[in-house]
């Protein structure tokens, strides 16, 4: 994995597992690879992707930068007719929708060259925003936190930071994960406050992510903000150059891939930050709990800041946790509370707008005292014993594989052939290697065992 500003690969590689099967990864000059599933990762922009498909997250980008592209151009084309089609308007108001007209193709630019820089190329597909969380999936998802972070002239970050450190107290972790780490602003001043010294930041939104690492290692980079509620008519389209006040920290990584599972082993960090996430990416807070519980080291904690605004699209009723609810989950699942506070803090308020708010944050840290057992651990018994018959579950039948192996091996599932059947199978039809079959069999059959649960 490189690092954004410096420091061994394979100091952070350590922190790093398959998340497939959850085994080590092994660094190779093309990309990360596990020696134990048939499966290699990418990396884009210098970023590991280490998604369950990273062929198709990546692929899924280059379909989100074409929908841009094409809706940015529709959007100038609308503005265009509209300044063509009204001889009435007046001066100032032409001049607003030219300066429109003429940013939004700046702004299709910029973000074409970072796309280009990343090495995403456009993919002409429909995109689909089927599952996906609201506001996520497209291109330019929290490009106004973009500006926030890097861009603006606030008091938000200095102010969620000085919340953050106060919660913390004398806590100073060495390894910390951060999971929806977005265009990274506060995790950053996080890192660099307490000292960390590995902090590996998880997103899987690229535009954040390809700004967060040019400017962390100290390059500008040039963006157009377009204000919801624009302040005066030169306010429409506002060019910025966004910049780090204190980039090249040491041991600041980010890495693509999914914060509801993400690819660390048992135990391997002090910290596990949750900023601005807990209540918009989960459809059920409980289920994210015992897997913060997983990554988190016996004595390490979790701490959480962000408000509690659930999307009812994306969340049920019993899903829309209060804060009281949310520290008692955390406590079932073998967290004590060490400190927590609320504010009202200052949100999305740009300089060049008319508009902002405030929020109601909840920000706490919880130890983790005790390892609780997870409720999705009642893995059947053909996963813990190779020699027992497979049984083909109803959910197989909608399983997408990501690779051939897979396809091969849910073929090979009939109810009557256990593990061992299966990769005697595989050996004599598609010549895997037997010291290898029954290991790379056991790792699809587990991968199709958790993959039910989205299905």
């Amino acid at each position: 994995m490189r690092a954004v500003s410096g420091g061994p690969a394979s100091q952070t590689y350590a922190y790093l597992h398959c998340p497939r099967c959850l085994r080590p990864l092994k660094w190779e000059e093309a990309g990360q690879r596990c020696g134990d599933c048939p499966r290699t990762g990418a990396s884009i922009d210098g970023i590991p992707v280490l998604g369950a498909d990273p062929e198709a997250m990546v692929r899924d980008w280059g379909r989100q930068r074409t929908a841009f592209d094409e809706e940015t151009r529709t959007t100038r084309d609308v503005v265009l007719a509209q300044i063509a089609g009204q001889a009435a308007l007046g001066a100032t108001t032409r001049a607003r929708l030219q300066r429109l007209h003429e940013r939004l193709e700046r702004h299709r630019v910029q973000v074409g060259a970072l796309f280009d820089a990343a090495g995403v190329a456009r993919v002409e597909e429909p995109l689909s925003r089927d599952g996906r969380v609201p506001g996520e999936g497209v291109a330019t998802a929290y490009f106004d936190q973009i500006h926030r972070d890097w861009g603006w002239d606030t008091p938000e970050p200095a102010a969620a930071l000085e919340v953050v450190l106060d919660v913390i107290g004398d806590l100073r972790p060495e390894r910390m994960l951060v999971l929806g780490a977005g265009a990274c602003r506060l995790p950053y001043d996080l890192h660099r406050a307490l000292g960390v010294q590995t902090t590996v930041a998880v997103d899987i939104n690229p535009l954040p992510f390809f700004v967060a690492r040019r400017v962390i290692a100290g390059e500008p980079v040039d963006l157009v903000e377009f204000p919801r509620c624009p302040r005066d008519s030169r306010s429409v389209a506002v060019d910025r150059t966004l910049r780090c006040e204190h980039p090249g920290a040491d041991g600041f990584h980010l890495l693509f891939a999914d914060g509801l599972e993400p690819p660390v082993p048992d135990g391997a960090f002090d910290l596990v930050f949750t900023p601005w996430f807990i209540d918009q990416v989960p459809k059920d807070l409980a289920t994210l709990v015992p897997e913060l519980g997983r990554v988190v080291a016996e004595g390490g904690a979790w701490l959480n800041h962000g408000p509690l605004l659930y999307q009812p699209s994306h969340t049920q009723p019993a899903h829309r946790y209060r804060e009281d609810e949310v520290h008692e989950i955390a406590e079932a699942n073998g967290f004590s509370m060490l400190r927590h506070r609320w504010d009202r803090l200052l949100y999305m308020e740009s300089p060049a707008g008319s508009q902002g708010r405030t929020e109601g944050v909840s920000t706490f840290l919880v130890r983790k005292d005790r390892a609780v057992a997870r409720a999705d651990d009642d893995s059947p018994s053909w996963l813990r014993d190779p020699s027992i018959a497979v049984h083909r579950w109803p959910a197989l039948d909608d399983y997408q594989p990501p690779h051939p192996m897979f396809a091969a091996v849910a073929d090979l599932i009939d109810g009557q052939r256990s593990a061992e059947a299966i990769a005697e199978q595989m050996v004599t039809r598609f010549k895997l290697p037997a010291e290898a079959a029954l290991g790379g069999v056991m790792t699809c059959l587990s991968e199709m065992w958790r993959a039910r649960r989205s299905l």
